[in-house]
């Protein structure tokens, strides 16, 4: 509700850096609230961060404040929030891409930003939207002639394009899912399948939780 508040929306606009720095404090202040007990108040706080250009911009803000920002509770707020965000055993990032070309680049240049520029801990690595592997390698090159063999009238002809893009899309995938294997082999990765449901609900849900835990 406040930051969907027109006059802080146009506060937040109207100084650079200052509405991703809110995103990032919020975090920080519900990862050390804590109850009249002294008791921590959450167990985990997780922020959805930004596409990757954006979500470095908003991971760069605390630094940027460090440096710039007079000494004051602005910069004495920023040094505390950095501090976390660069203690591995108090946080980190999960990186999540998709088993496609430009995402995995993107993840590949994001995970070099996070741990050389930022000197952020980056943690397991996701990848999302894999699909199952339908064709065996010896199979892939006959079901892609087969696509140009079979006359466009024939009611096979769906079937045969259909096929020739699963090849195509299994053989991008492969390629994506093997460049970050080989450029992040550090990262520990879990694989989420594609799910094709009409409605994404709670069965659907726990099947990728599944995924995680194994």
């Amino acid at each position: 509700a406040v930051f969907e508040n027109r006059f802080v929306g146009a506060i937040l606009r109207g100084t650079p850096g200052i509405e991703a720095w809110s995103m990032l404090g919020k975090a920080y202040y519900h990862a050390n609230d804590r109850e009249e007990s002294g008791r921590k108040r959450y167990d985990l706080v997780i922020l959805d961060a930004p596409a990757t250009g954006h979500g470095l911009d908003m991971l760069r803000v605390p630094a940027v404040i460090c440096e710039i920002a007079p000494p004051g509770l602005l910069r004495t707020e920023a040094e505390k929030a950095l501090t976390m965000f660069r203690d591995p055993a108090r946080a980190t990032s999960l990186l999540v891409t998709l088993p496609e070309d430009m995402p995995a680049n993107e993840t590949v240049e994001l995970h070099r930003a996070l741990t050389k520029e930022l000197k952020l801990p980056a943690g397991p690595l996701v990848i999302n939207g894999v699909l199952p592997k339908l064709f065996k390698d010896e199979e892939r090159q006959p079901v892609v002639d087969l696509a140009a063999a079979v006359a466009p009238r024939s009611p096979l002809h769906s079937l045969a394009l259909a096929g020739r893009q699963r090849v195509v899309r299994e053989e991008i995938q492969a390629q994506a899912i093997a460049k970050l294997r080989r450029e992040l082999p550090e990262l520990p990765r879990t694989i989420l399948p594609m799910l094709h449901v009409p409605e994404f609900r709670r069965k659907a849900i726990e099947s990728l939780a599944e995924a995680f835990s194994q």
